[in-house]
C-alpha cells in the first residue's frame, strides 16, 4: 500500500511540477549588433540572415535567426516610439512563437543600425540609432515577460556587440537591465561613462572587453574616451578587478589599420588568434584559441585552458608586438611566412598605432 501510495503520490508531484513548468524548456536569446556599415535596402525586420553582411553563429538554423532592421531616419522620424516597438514585437513573437513550434531553443536575434561610414559622424544619425536600440530592447523585454508568462522560465538572454552596437547598447541600461544576463564587446565605440553604467548594472564578472590587433584608430582623450582604445578597456579593469580585458592578434590575416576590426565577432573554429588577457599590471601568457573559443560564455580561466598555450617562441601578426625577420613561424593556415616580410616592410609608425605594447612586457 505505502509503495503504491509513494508511487501516486511521486506521479501527483511531477504532475504538478509540470503543470507549472512542463513547457518551460530553455530557451537562449544572444542579442548581436556589428554597428555600423550593416544596413542594406532589401533587410526587414523578421528576416533571417540569409541577406544579411554577417551573422555571430553562422551555424544556427534559419529558423533560429531574426534581424530587427531600423527604419531609414526619415521614415522613422514620423514614427513615435510606441510604433516603432510594436511592429518590433509582433516580428518577435510571431517568429520565436514558430521557432519554439519546431523546437528551436537558441536564437541569435541582430539589430542592424541604418548608419554608414560617413552618417557615422552626424549626431542627428546617433541619436537616431541610440532611440531604435532603445526601442528594440524595450520589445525584446517585453518578448521575455511574454514567454515568462506562458510558462519558459528557463531564458537566458547573452549581448555580443561589435563597434558601434557597444555604443548603442551601453547607452540604453534602462531598457535590458531586466533581462541581460552578460555582454561581450569586441573593438567597441562606446564611451568609458556609458560603459562603466553597463559594468555596473551586469557585474563586472560579466562583461568581457576585447581590442583586436588592426583595428581603426579610437579616441582616448580628456573629452572623449573610447574602448575601442584599449588603453582604456585597461583604465576600465583597473576600476573593476573581476573584469576581464583581452588583446587579440589575428593569426589569419594582415592586421593593417581597419583589418581588424570585428574580426573574431564570428564563431569560427576555422579562425585563429592571439589572445593575451591584462591581469592589471601585465599581460597572461599569449594562448592560442579560436574566435568560437573567444565567445564561448566559460569564465576565462577556463577559456584559457582549453586553448592551445604557444609560449614558446610563436608571436602573432601584430603591428603591437615588435617583429622581427624570425620571429613568426607558420601556423595551419601556412600564411604567415607568405606574408611577413610585407608586414615588416610596410610596419606603419608607432605614433600611428593605436596601441603601443608595453616593452617591458614584451621582453618577458
Amino acid at each position: 500500500m505505502w509503495s503504491k501510495l509513494l508511487d501516486n503520490s511521486a506521479f501527483l508531484l511531477c504532475f504538478i511540477l509540470f503543470c507549472f513548468t512542463g513547457h518551460a524548456e530553455d530557451l537562449t536569446f544572444y542579442v548581436t549588433d556589428f554597428g555600423i556599415n550593416q544596413y542594406k535596402d532589401n533587410l526587414r525586420t523578421g528576416d533571417n540572415f540569409e541577406n544579411s553582411k554577417a551573422c555571430v553563429f553562422p551555424d544556427l538554423p534559419k529558423d533560429s535567426q531574426i534581424l530587427i532592421v531600423m527604419p531609414p531616419v526619415e521614415e522613422m522620424d514620423k514614427m513615435s516610439d510606441q510604433q516603432i516597438q510594436q511592429k518590433i514585437i509582433d516580428v518577435l513573437t510571431q517568429r520565436v512563437d514558430a521557432g519554439i513550434s519546431k523546437n528551436v531553443r537558441t536564437y541569435e536575434i541582430q539589430i542592424i543600425e541604418y548608419i554608414g561610414t560617413l552618417t557615422y559622424f552626424y549626431p542627428k544619425y546617433q541619436n537616431a540609432v541610440n532611440r531604435f536600440a532603445k526601442c528594440a530592447y524595450e520589445a525584446i523585454g517585453n518578448l521575455n515577460g511574454n514567454l515568462r508568462q506562458e510558462g519558459h522560465n528557463g531564458i537566458t538572454f547573452h549581448g555580443i556587440f561589435g563597434s558601434n552596437g557597444t555604443k548603442a547598447f551601453s547607452e540604453n541600461v534602462s531598457a535590458w537591465c531586466s533581462y541581460m544576463k552578460d555582454a561581450v564587446f569586441f573593438d567597441g565605440r562606446a564611451h568609458k561613462t556609458a560603459v562603466i553604467e553597463t559594468i555596473r548594472t551586469l557585474g563586472a564578472e560579466n562583461v568581457r572587453i576585447f581590442n583586436t590587433a588592426g583595428d581603426w584608430l579610437a579616441p582616448n582623450f580628456p573629452w572623449i574616451h573610447s574602448i575601442g582604445n584599449h588603453d582604456v578597456s585597461k583604465q576600465l579593469k583597473e576600476m573593476f578587478s573581476a573584469l576581464t580585458v583581452g588583446w587579440i592578434d589575428p593569426l589569419y590575416k594582415l592586421d593593417y589599420i581597419g583589418n581588424g576590426h570585428n574580426v573574431a565577432m564570428k564563431s569560427d573554429s576555422t579562425k585563429h588568434f592571439l589572445v593575451k588577457f591584462w591581469k592589471g599590471d601585465s599581460y597572461t601568457e599569449p594562448t592560442k584559441m579560436s574566435s568560437s573559443q573567444i565567445l564561448s560564455q566559460l569564465p576565462v580561466e577556463v577559456s584559457v585552458k582549453n586553448g592551445v598555450n604557444i609560449s614558446g617562441g610563436e608571436s602573432g601578426v601584430s603591428m603591437q608586438m615588435e617583429v622581427k625577420n624570425l620571429s613568426l613561424q607558420k601556423d595551419e593556415t601556412g600564411k604567415i611566412d607568405a606574408i611577413k616580410n610585407e608586414i615588416i616592410n610596410n610596419r606603419p609608425n608607432e605614433s600611428s598605432l593605436l596601441w603601443r605594447a608595453n616593452k617591458k612586457e614584451e621582453k618577458k
